[in-house]
């Protein structure tokens, strides 16, 4: 994907020349492909409990539109090196675009679910690719000592999706109702189809490139959307409980084995294992993972512990999430300033602790907690998130040599959107346990009984013994005290999420320890 870059012109001093207009355009263009597609893939799972509902499927039945579309997601990420590399960036974005423009409108008509499900699937697809086209688009413009200012760029991209996303979602359904966000989705596919076709110069197509390990390349996305449907719906369906996660189980292990093998084997492999040797490669793209992993504090904890505790609506969880987004702006500019000052391992700490930290300052949560206790928290996360992926993607990418392009594009992208759904994954399997210990723990402490396995059954028994034989007015009583319980349950297990995820965070800064200082290099006057 990035083995045909061309040099970066120099001058007679050694400095890089003023970038083309050209150059300009196209990374201009590349990023903001990035940014539209991903703020509009943002638009659906933060409404999916409505969109469900509005065509006649329940909520777990919908959760399969979001679970779908990821996996339709990492599969574009997969085939994007290849696909690029034969039909070159301009085509391939005006493809991905226009079907991620279609598959919007077919959407927005609501037709059946199963179809629905297979339409997100195609759309996700479609998403996928973007994420290498600005990763390939940010080397080939901002090669030399551009590049780390082009990694910055790329970083900042990267991270708006996750705060903008959810206001804009709450914004436009409100108003317009839910087919609005298909819609928004086909005007910016659209938008990015033009602009690639008017400002992205096509290359002549290089069918040889074709010419890959395609039995990995489909057990890499098979390994992949396996592992993404057991993680979605593993929660949902009880794990080994149900016969569909234990299928994706089966079928991922066998997928997961068969292209290690072939990995091992062959004699141009997928990825580039020198490469994932390599510590100034290994240790960022770790970094980044359990990074996304913390994602689970802004993108599945908060705004679930509002929904299911106080009962917020989109359009008031969209609100919250501009604390997080003005500082992601705002500090952007402080982390490449403080890039040219400190040893940049100092930055990339910083952020994971301050990440961290607002995940502990938001773990102190009561029934009475509403969105505005959590703005500060929100405000910290969206700094520390800047603060980590701005260094940590020049770490990571600064080194990097043509050769490694496939493999480096695939690795971020796949940790990136992974780390995500790993972390949502396992807070949603955590708070859920937890809720049942302390909602047992809580029923078993009010009802004063022994240790039976039916706490509530057991208080019911009790508490309709003393009102009397008023039965209407035990079981109103009952669901109230009930309803208290699970509630208390809930905030308890949310406060144990939110402890565990800000632990895990503040940890991870550690692995800062291992990368090389050299890796981070200073900024230049030139490097613009």
């Amino acid at each position: 994907m990035v083995t045909d870059i061309a040099p970066e012109p120099r001058v007679a001093n050694g400095a890089a020349e003023p970038m083309p207009p050209d150059r300009r355009l196209l990374l201009a263009t590349a990023l903001a492909a990035s940014l539209v597609v991903n703020l509009s893939g943002q638009l659906v799972p933060f409404n999916i409990a409505d969109i469900a509902g509005r065509v006649g499927a329940s909520a777990d039945e919908g959760s399969w539109l979001v679970t779908h579309y990821s996996m339709g997601l990492f599969s574009g990420v997969v085939f994007a090196s290849p696909l690029l590399a034969a039909f070159g960036l301009g085509r391939y974005m005006a493809a991905s675009a226009l079907l991620f423009a279609m598959t919007a409108v077919a959407a927005a008509a609501a037709p059946p679910l199963p179809w629905m499900i297979a339409v997100r699937t195609l759309q996700g697809f479609a998403a996928g690719g973007f994420g290498p086209m600005a990763f390939v688009a940010t080397f080939m413009t901002m090669s030399g000592p551009r590049l780390r200012f082009g990694l910055s760029l790329l970083a900042i991209i990267l991270i708006l999706p996750t705060s903008l996303g959810p206001p804009l979602a709450g914004l436009l359904e409100d108003s317009l109702g839910w087919e609005a966000l298909f819609h928004f989705q086909a005007a910016g596919g659209g938008l990015v189809a033009i602009f690639a076709i008017l400002l992205v110069p096509r290359t002549p197509i290089a069918w040889p490139a074709l010419r890959r390990d395609w039995i990995s390349l489909l057990l890499l996305c098979a390994a992949l959307a396996s592992t993404l449907l057991v993680l979605g719906q593993g929660t949902r369906r009880d794990w080994l409980d149900s016969p569909v996660i234990g299928w994706a189980m089966a079928t991922g292990a066998g997928a997961w084995a068969g292209f290690l093998l072939t990995l091992w084997r062959s004699p141009a492999p997928l990825l580039s294992l020198d490469l994932l040797a390599r510590r100034s490669f290994a240790v960022p793209i770790t970094l980044n993972l359990l990074f996304r992993v913390g994602f689970a504090t802004t993108a599945f904890l908060v705004p679930q512990f509002l929904i299911l505790v106080q009962g917020y609506r989109p359009l008031e969880l969209g609100q919250l999430y501009l604390w997080a987004a003005v500082p992601q702006l705002l500090v952007y500019p402080l982390a490449w300033w403080l890039l040219g000052r400190i040893d940049g391992r100092l930055i990339i700490a910083s952020g994971l602790v301050l990440f961290g930290l607002a995940a502990v300052l938001a773990a102190g949560v009561t029934s009475e907690t509403g969105a505005d206790d959590f703005r500060l928290a929100m405000a910290l996360a969206g700094a520390g998130q800047t603060l980590f992926l701005v260094p940590n993607l020049i770490a990571g990418g600064i080194q990097l040599k043509p050769a490694d392009g496939p493999t480096a594009s695939l690795l971020f992208n796949a940790t990136t959107l992974g780390g995500t759904n790993i972390g949502v994954a396992l807070a949603t399997e955590f708070v859920t346990q937890r809720q049942r210990f302390h909602l047992g723990a809580r029923a078993e402490s009010a009802a004063a009984y022994g240790p039976h396995p039916e706490p509530l059954e057991s208080f019911a028994a009790q508490l309709t013994s003393r009102i009397g034989d008023d039965a209407i007015a035990a079981v109103r009583t009952l669901a109230t005290v009930a309803d208290a319980l699970r509630r208390e349950a809930w905030v308890l297990s949310f406060e144990d999420g939110l402890l565990v995820a800000g632990g895990l965070l503040i940890v991870s800064a550690a692995g800062v320890l291992l990368l090389q200082s050299p890796s981070l290099p200073h900024p230049t006057r030139g490097s613009r």
